[in-house]
């Protein structure tokens, strides 16, 4: 990308830092960069406390050589005694496979079998319902902010803050139950739910923004934009939302008129952060110019703009909308992927986002080696190509009586190996993914690896 990000807080953060090799980190210590990609580690944030032996284990295993901390929010290195200087870094491990025992699955595997799945199950059942929680009064909190500012009531920021501030909390104690749990709710919702869709492409935008490394104060007003970011709607006739159909050219310049007039019922409503103006006024634009309001191209979309526009496309595929049913996972992927070659997103956002998802995302229906057929339940974030499913049938296609939950990953003995082949066209197999994919029935026992 040829803009910066948010401005001069990240760099501050980096310019503040010190970089060590990873032999060298320690509990205590605030990592503020890593020296490769967010998409080659298993971490979904770069920006963090260390505060647990796994954190530590998992940064020595997924192939890091060095780290960037900020003394000034942590512990600081521990020089070396006598004035010698410190060894040199040993060469980083790759682990190639869950076989390796430096993997970072082995901690969940080990931990499971001390536990026990139900154990595990159950853990993950309980993640899944604070993360319900947690949109339930998301979405209640929009709702009320919504309509004070239809009745002209002042923005109450302190609670759209809070409203960020849940949902990163719960982004990081369990990112893949949080996932999860939108995913589900995407694919369920209708699309008059202006205030549900309005915290899922919150939810969203703070991911991919938490996958660039963003600051805490970047990504607050990230996601404060990203709540607000359709408010204009509701100041418009509401039957333009119940259509079905062809929408005629003169619904679709008012509906193009949404984020100047969301922005004029901000105007008198109390402060706002610039990024948050920007993402409602922006969030339409295009980097080819095909977008609106302002046929705005290139960089003068602003990135935390492009952010949640392309979030909010997404949120559109995975939703129903105009009476249309929700696109399948893949054909979603596969429609934001083309979106990234015709310029209208930065490629990079797109892989941001698309790796968010997974290769294969929740809700798939995907045709296995074996012959079986199964739904995908979560991304595994070390081996992508690998997620946690659900077999539905067997070889032969009959369906399993009880379906059983699989972890890809960390196959169990005397069970036959297992890849996914290809991805199937649900509605063309006339299989209800969704009956499969309630948080019941959510493969637990990796839950530890993700944390």
């Amino acid at each position: 990308m040829n803009q910066k990000p948010f401005g001069p807080d990240e760099e501050a953060a980096m310019s503040q830092g010190k970089t060590i090799p990873v032999e060298r980190i320690r509990l205590g210590m605030y990592v503020v960069g890593l020296d490769r990609s967010w998409f080659q580690t298993p971490f979904f944030k770069h920006h963090w406390l260390i505060e647990r032996e796994e954190d530590l284990a998992r940064l020595k295993a997924c192939g890091i050589s060095q780290v960037t901390i900020d003394p000034a929010r942590g512990l600081d290195v521990e020089e070396p005694c006598g004035g010698q200087d410190a060894p040199p870094p040993r060469p980083a491990i790759v682990p190639d496979s869950p076989a390796d025992p430096a993997h970072p699955l082995h901690a969940a595997q080990a931990a499971a079998g001390a536990q026990g799945t139900e154990g595990f199950q159950a853990t993950f059942e309980q993640e899944v319902a604070r993360a319900r929680t947690v949109r339930a009064e998301a979405r209640a909190a929009i709702e009320r902010i919504f309509s004070g500012l239809k009745t002209g009531a002042p923005l109450d920021g302190p609670a759209l803050r809070a409203v960020v501030t849940s949902v990163l909390d719960r982004l990081t104690e369990h990112p893949v139950a949080m996932l999860t749990l939108t995913q589900l709710e995407q694919m369920k919702r209708l699309d008059t739910d202006l205030f549900a869709h309005s915290v899922d492409v919150s939810i969203f935008s703070l991911i991919v923004g938490r996958a660039q490394g963003l600051t805490d104060s970047s990504l607050e007003q990230l996601g404060m934009g990203a709540l607000l970011h359709d408010l204009g709607e509701t100041r418009l006739p509401q039957n333009l939302f119940r259509q079905h159909g062809r929408r005629t050219e003169q619904d679709l310049a008012l509906l193009r008129l949404h984020p100047r007039i969301g922005l004029a019922a901000l105007s008198g409503a109390g402060p706002l952060p610039a990024i948050a103006r920007a993402v409602i006024a922006e969030h339409h634009e295009r980097l080819d110019g095909s977008g609106y309001p302002d046929g705005l191209r290139g960089t003068r979309v602003s990135l935390p703009a492009q952010i949640v526009g392309l979030v909010d496309t997404y949120d559109a595929m995975a939703s129903s909308r105009g009476g249309r049913p929700p696109l399948s996972p893949d054909q979603a992927v596969r429609q934001l992927f083309q979106l990234g070659l015709r310029h209208q997103y930065d490629r990079m956002l797109v892989e941001w986002l698309i790796q968010c998802l997974g290769v294969y995302p929740f809700g798939s229906l995907v045709e296995l080696s074996t012959g079986e057929r199964a739904v995908v339940y979560a991304v595994n974030p070390v081996e992508r190509l690998r997620p946690c499913i659900k077999l539905i049938t067997d070889p032969q296609g009959r369906p399993y009586p009880v379906p059983c939950l699989v972890d890809l990953a960390a196959p169990t003995p005397n069970e036959p190996a297992r890849a996914i082949l290809r991805v199937l066209d649900a509605s063309v197999e006339r299989v209800d993914v969704l009956r499969y994919c309630e948080p019941a029935t959510t493969m637990a026992l990796t839950a530890g690896s993700w944390n």
